[in-house]
């Protein structure tokens, strides 16, 4: 017996032609409904799309019934006779974005080990609409305002896959309720000093009663929209990145450079620095370079960006932007 879910799985993956017959997949999940709810439609799809995955979870150890909650995962798996690996969170770590780290350097390196072509995960429509407003507080870029999409790329052969992206939680709580399915209640869903459970269960509602009653579609309309504009943004940038790029060494030509608008700068420097020294760069770090390279009149100056122990040392030399990379642990 199948749902609409199952359906709209089904017709994700034809369309986007990523989950070919044998493909190996690697599937993230921590427990909650939209964990189960998709291992479940997995499971039973899994003669329709592809041939084997293996399950992998996280246990953050932040609540005293986090280790009963891994078990009812190990017990899932067992019954349902799927392979799975547990991992447990450092106890000192309790910073959640540095935990998001953690986990995303697990799967890579299983992705990688192991040959996973495809990574999944149990974020929803819900997840998308918490994520994009955290963002704007924050403050972000047109990337941050779209920050969660159906299909990533992450390398050459590898995907990041979000298939329950068009579910609401609504849904997904129907979804298991009808295949009863063993929810854990995690309480800390209810800790409101967490700022996603803030405004989840009292900023989004206030929002939707006395702004807009159709608040998530209109903002999912936004972020769509936000994306398209961005992933354009980043077409031209990779388009005049592969244009100035130095053929021998790791050097921008300067001088067009300085023609291109500081939007597709800025993306250059993005990707100038990831794909020469596998650097995500925060916006200071760009800015800072952009500065160096836009105020300075100078022919032969020198710049330094700090990442930890290791520095990335740029050397603007007449029309070209050389760098390198100094370890200052050596």
């Amino acid at each position: 017996m199948q749902s609409f879910i199952h359906e709209q799985i089904k017709d994700l993956v034809a369309f986007y032609h990523i989950i070919p017959q044998n493909e190996r997949i690697l599937l993230a999940i921590s427990g909650g409904q939209d964990s189960l709810c998709l291992i479940k439609i997995l499971k039973d799809l899994k003669i329709l799309c592809f041939s084997s995955f293996r399950i992998v979870h996280f246990d953050h150890q932040w609540r005293n019934d986090s280790e009963e909650n891994s078990y009812l995962v190990v017990y899932l798996s067992y019954i349902w006779e799927i392979s799975m690996a547990s991992y447990k969170l450092p106890i000192n770590i309790t910073n959640e974005t540095i935990s998001r780290k953690w986990r995303y350097q697990i799967l890579y390196f299983l992705a990688q080990k192991y040959n996973y072509s495809i990574l999944i995960t149990a974020h929803t429509y819900t997840d998308k609409i918490e994520t994009c407003l955290l963002n704007l507080f924050r403050g972000c870029s047109l990337e941050g305002i779209s920050p969660l999409s159906y299909l990533t790329q992450l390398t050459n052969f590898t995907y990041l896959n979000r298939p329950l992206l068009f579910s609401h939680r609504e849904h997904i709580a129907w979804f298991c309720k009808k295949f009863f399915l063993p929810v854990w209640s995690d309480y800390t869903n209810y800790n409101y000093h967490l700022k996603r459970n803030r405004l989840r269960y009292e900023l989004l509602p206030y929002i939707r009663q006395y702004f807009n009653v159709q608040f998530d579609k209109q903002l999912n309309y936004t972020i769509h929209f936000t994306y398209r504009d961005s992933e354009y943004l980043q077409y031209i940038a990779l388009y005049f990145y592969y244009k100035i790029r130095h053929e021998k060494f790791a050097a921008l030509n300067k001088k067009i450079l300085l023609l291109l608008h500081c939007s597709i700068q800025y993306r250059i420097f993005k990707i100038f620095l990831k794909q020469n020294f596998s650097i995500l760069s925060n916006r200071s770090q760009i800015h800072e370079l952009y500065l160096l390279i836009k105020l300075t009149k100078l022919n032969y100056i020198t710049t330094t960006i700090n990442l930890d122990f290791n520095t990335v040392i740029f050397y603007n030399c007449c029309q070209w932007i050389y760098c390198c990379w100094y370890n200052m642990k050596n």
